[in-house]
């Protein structure tokens, strides 16, 4: 049992066990010692020894799994002066290495990060001399990597939020201001993302069948840091019950993490909403949001993940959140109100994973919306081909009028990324051909995801695009595709 943080944690645990006398061993890990020995007593881990260190240290920078010694001569001396300073710990060790892979082989700057660790860890096993090396790590950042890395502290500890969702947020905070030779904003967000997990700041979490889509959390550590940061910084006002940064007129983000939060504290929090631009709220704190949330009239970004809505929440008020750029939520919701179709600002809207299961037709009426994520089964309205800016779509059901819908689907031509399902129409050879048609036109498409329930999908004649990355075709029938993808490996697949 992995982090145990208080005794009374472990009580609660406790109690859900069999008697000691059963010959069982239960291993837990804490980084509290009196948490430990009133368990049962701590077994201090041993520092890696410096023949594992290095092979993490190289591993990480060079590559080479298993490698204990520097692929290059004039490193050896300052990695093995630099692993001495990290003293075995593992987590200073890769965090230091995300370092040193982001900078030149050259002995110089490897010296300067030597000297910058200052005493380390070899002499002192305190906890602030690992925030050292970590803060460090953070300050080498660029600026607009720091950014999106405070971010995290939005979230609770030991939270896995997915990798596009993480992007779109960091897109609806303004983070991510404009693409670069070409690339989407979402293209931008992928590269900041991938820079802070090649420097070991973000965790992925591989937990689906594709590889390339994965979970992101920071190490606690990491986040005990960020979190102050954000404090200091006043960067995210956060409660969760447990910590909570003094509230103040200035507050820009509010992250409510917990019902047990200090209703109190909240209180003084929400009763000053006229700088707050972000909210992101868990669980069931939603409820904590109703009675004032239609007086942040400033806001840019609402976040509701897996709380339960109730139909007299404040989300009937959205209508009047003028200056809305990004709204999630997942959880137990009635309905979106007519009146979203006001947010003309709104560029993100992502219920998928919410009980939503109808779009208002007003949605048609906002034309800087790059993201639509809802549900597989949801209709939309007619004249969705109006929202021509949609980089995203996922998932476009086509049941009702199956044609046009494709027709309105051929206008989306900045798609990177389209879900697209149906599942009781009969799927016909007029159909495959509208949808061939379709596809030629999505010259930007990177990600397809098509299931037929009813049918057989036929994509012969489509010649696919170069940077198309992801291809999985889901039919009742066998599917046939006989591609063309010049100069591109990417996954393609045929579930059954």
């Amino acid at each position: 049992m992995d982090d145990i943080c208080d005794i009374g944690h472990w009580k609660l645990i406790r109690c859900a066990l069999p008697d000691t006398n059963a010959g069982y061993i239960i291993i837990t890990t804490t980084r509290t010692m009196t948490v430990a020995e009133h368990i049962g007593g701590a077994y201090n881990l041993k520092p890696l020894s410096l023949q594992n260190s290095r092979i993490l240290l190289y591993g990480r920078i060079f590559g080479n799994e298993g490698m204990d010694k520097c692929p290059e001569e004039g490193l050896i001396e300052v990695s093995n002066k630099i692993l001495k300073k990290c003293a075995g710990v593992p987590l200073a060790i890769i965090t230091i290495a995300g370092l040193l892979a982001s900078k030149r082989r050259n002995k110089m700057d490897w010296y300067e990060v030597h000297n910058s660790i200052g005493t380390g860890l070899e002499n002192n096993q305190d906890v602030m001399n690992m925030r050292k090396i970590l803060s460090l790590s953070y300050y080498d950042l660029p600026a607009h990597l720091r950014t999106c890395l405070l971010y995290m502290s939005v979230f609770p500890e030991d939270y896995e939020v997915k990798q596009d969702d993480l992007i779109w947020l960091w897109i609806g905070e303004g983070f991510i201001q404009s693409g670069k030779q070409g690339k989407s904003l979402f293209e931008v967000g992928e590269s900041y993302l991938n820079e802070l997990i090649n420097r070991s700041m973000i965790q992925p979490v591989y937990k689906y069948i594709v590889k390339d889509i994965f979970d992101c959390r920071v190490h606690d550590m990491v986040l005990e840091l960020i979190s102050s940061l954000s404090a200091e910084e006043n960067f995210v006002t956060i409660s969760n019950g447990v910590r909570h940064n003094s509230p103040s007129k200035k507050d820009r983000r509010l992250s409510l993490q917990s019902d047990k939060a200090d209703h109190a504290t909240l209180s003084v929090t929400m009763s000053m909403p006229q700088g707050v631009r972000s909210v992101v709220g868990f669980d069931s704190v939603v409820d904590l949001l109703a009675p004032s949330l239609h007086a942040f009239r400033g806001l840019r970004v609402l976040c509701l993940k897996g709380s339960h809505i109730p139909k007299c929440s404040p989300i009937k008020c959205l209508g009047n959140l003028v200056q809305l750029r990004c709204l999630f939520i997942t959880g137990s919701m009635a309905q979106l109100p007519e009146e979203i179709g006001n947010l003309k600002y709104l560029q993100i809207l992502h219920v998928a994973g919410s009980s939503i299961m109808r779009i208002p037709s007003t949605v048609v009426q906002l034309k800087d919306l790059i993201c639509l994520k809802f549900n597989s089964g949801v209709t939309l309205s007619k004249r969705f081909g109006s929202l021509t800016s949609l980089v995203e779509l996922s998932y476009c059901w086509v049941e009702d009028h199956p044609t046009r819908n494709i027709e309105e689907l051929s206008n989306l031509t900045e798609l990177r990324v389209l879900s697209f399902c149906s599942y009781t129409v009969t799927w016909d050879d007029s159909l495959n051909k509208s949808l061939v048609e379709c596809l030629c036109k999505l010259q930007k498409i990177q990600i397809l995801d098509i299931s037929i329930g009813n049918g057989e999908s036929n994509l012969d004649g489509w010649v696919a695009p170069s940077h198309l990355r992801r291809l999985r075709i889901s039919s009742a029938g066998s599917p046939r595709c006989q591609l063309g993808c010049p100069n591109r490996r990417f996954l393609l697949t045929f579930p059954c």
